[in-house]
């Protein structure tokens, strides 16, 4: 029997066999939801673990003798201390640096920033801490998402998920910064592997839903956030060990995660584990109630079918001319016995593992092949910019006008309508049009609200209507983000999909790492964090336009399938789906239907 190629296997018509939106996959996506959880609480918890309030020296044991006893008057500034004295040639004036420590307007413990007086000279030390989050992130994404696309999408993401529990436990129980620091590099390492529960879910869908789980993603995403803002409420007088503790709970149902899913389908299937792939079916067929035999014969993992119009043509949709024509070049013998491409079961029987031809790409090929370089490039920039400002208005969200709980909240609470927009926006105006219309938003408004902030001075409605306008680009570069993706991942064949997505994940956290210090650049100067970031999301606008459109296209799965693609879509700004929508699937079926005829 001759072997069958991999990327011939249509796997978006074996989730139409078992129905689109069956229990199994909700079973498989509802582990990847709540893995959100963690993974957002997380990266986001510095802005109350970690917060700054307002704060000035500590006075000197003897100050309040010094006053009542002498001519002295004292002013206590956030990073020093003046004396000021009455003399008789003058007012002298006396600098100290605040020897004595900080008051602060909060408990001590309420932050790891007051209980280790991250202020002042040690202020970046904080800021330095969620960069080293990024920074373990980073590695993460040189680590995880290879060892997802070697191993599969399944022990990735579940080792990373428990480890992960473990580790910001820990952190709770830090007795110094260094422990601290260390253990925040280890959480944004092992972070990077929830990036296989991205690739896994969009893997369990066909085509012309799968956008809709980025949808669902980011609806947990957001309820999330709005859950993270009253718990740091409600514990707002106690350490900030206690709030770190009971985010890192929301993890502990990790330890059971393994016995609640299976590995991608469409991984098994793309590493030619066919055997693997048939058990998976198998155990759909349980869940979404459907007959396993009758599955199988549908989708091409069994040659009973032989014979059999309706299912020979059902076959054509899996296999294509090229497999049948590789069968019978490496086996004279097996034309009398082949049909689309696949062997009666008179002479063989089922195809099996040995059966099975698998192209394997690294990341070095996405360099390689100059179209899918170019379109890379932009895709880094976009993730550079989305992470740059997404987490750089979270970062100054305290700063805003009114009280940091509520702006945290409302900052949270304003992704639900991104994430409407984004349900009907993803498959009706396709991929590029929503993130050039979300990044458009995102790019106004703070443009807008940079401008109320730099009028307003002290009126109180111009600051609100700013922070309004601030919230209104978060929702924007929100919708934006969570496009990105639905996109990226669309953009790679399936055995180097993750790979592709670590990548572009990899470059995101350089906007990552930039963003915490947005919180210092906005105390000195509020207007100046949101006018950057509209600026360069004006720029991504411009850039989208050269990538194409993936809404209606099927996953591609080896690179020079996708190297043609990019070729025939170099520039296009169609609304809806990609032209070639569904080309490659129905030249399938009419190579199918022409040699059922001919039989």
């Amino acid at each position: 029997m001759g072997k069958i190629n991999v990327e011939d296997i249509n796997v978006d018509h074996i989730w139409r066999t078992l129905g689109p939106w069956g229990k199994y996959q909700w079973k498989q996506l509802s582990s990847y939801l709540f893995i959100c959880v963690s993974w957002v609480i997380h990266q986001l918890s510095i802005v109350f673990i970690g917060y700054r309030p307002a704060f000035q020296c500590q006075a000197f044991p003897n100050d309040s003798h010094l006053i009542n006893t002498t001519n002295v008057r004292i002013k206590y500034e956030e990073c020093q201390r003046v004396v000021y004295e009455n003399t008789t040639a003058g007012i002298k004036e006396e600098i100290t640096q605040c020897d004595h420590g900080w008051n602060y307007d909060i408990p001590k413990e309420q932050s790891f920033v007051t209980e280790w007086d991250f202020v002042c000279e040690n202020a970046e030390l904080a800021e330095l801490t969620q960069s080293l989050l990024i920074v373990g992130m980073m590695l993460g994404t040189f680590i995880c998402p290879t060892l997802s696309d070697k191993f599969g999408r399944k022990p990735v993401m579940v080792f990373s998920h428990i480890t992960l529990f473990g580790i910001v436990l820990g952190t709770s129980f830090s007795n110094n910064y260094y422990v601290f620091v260390v253990l925040r590099i280890l959480t944004g390492t092992v972070t990077q592997g929830a990036l296989s529960g991205t690739t896994l879910a969009l893997e369990t869908f066909p085509t012309e839903v799968r956008h809709y789980t980025e949808c669902l993603a980011l609806g947990m995403w957001t309820t999330a956030i709005c859950v993270m803002s009253p718990i740091a409420y409600a514990l707002r007088n106690v350490s900030w060990r206690y709030l770190q503790i009971t985010y890192a709970l929301m993890s502990s149902w990790s330890i059971f995660q393994w016995w609640m899913l299976d590995e991608s389908l469409r991984w098994v299937i793309a590493n030619g584990q066919i055997d693997r792939a048939k058990q998976i079916i198998k155990n759909a067929c349980k869940w979404n109630k459907k007959n396993y035999e009758e599955v199988l014969a549908k989708t091409g993992f069994t040659d009973d079918f032989v014979g059999n119009e309706l299912a020979g043509k059902e076959l054509g949709q899996l296999i294509s001319k090229s497999s049948s024509e590789h069968a019978q070049n490496s086996d004279p013998s097996a034309s009398e016995h082949t049909q689309n491409g696949v062997k009666d079961s008179s002479s063989e029987g089922r195809a099996g593992d040995s059966d099975v031809h698998v192209k394997h790409y690294s990341i070095i090929d996405i360099v390689r092949h100059k179209s899918i370089f170019k379109v890379s490039l932009i895709m880094w920039y976009t993730w550079i910019v989305d992470s740059l400002v997404y987490y750089g208005l979270y970062m100054i969200s305290s700063d805003l006008y009114g009280d940091r709980y509520i702006n945290f909240f409302l900052s949270a609470l304003i992704e639900y309508p991104a994430s409407i927009f984004e349900y009907y926006a993803l498959g009706r105006i396709g991929r590029k049009w929503t993130c050039i219309i979300c990044h458009l938003v995102a790019a106004v408004s703070l443009i807008v609200a940079t401008a109320l902030t730099y009028t307003a001075g002290e009126n109180s409605a111009m600051l609100a209507a700013g922070t309004a306008f601030i919230l209104v680009g978060k929702m924007g570069i929100t919708g934006a983000f969570s496009s990105a993706y639905v996109v990226t991942p669309e953009l790679y064949p399936t055995t180097m999909r993750n790979s592709g997505l670590g990548v572009a994940s990899f470059m995101g956290k350089v906007g990552g790492m930039i963003a915490p210090f947005s919180r210092n650049v906005s105390q000195s100067v509020k207007w100046l964090p949101a006018c950057i970031y509209a600026a360069l999301c004006f720029i991504t606008v411009f850039l989208f336009a050269f990538v194409p459109e993936t809404n209606g296209v099927e996953l591609p799965q080896t690179i020079e399938e996708l190297t043609e693609w990019y070729r025939v879509n170099k520039f296009e700004l169609k609304i809806g789906k990609n032209r070639h929508a569904g080309a490659r699937r129905n030249s399938d079926i009419i190579i199918a239907k022409s040699k059922d005829d001919e039989l």
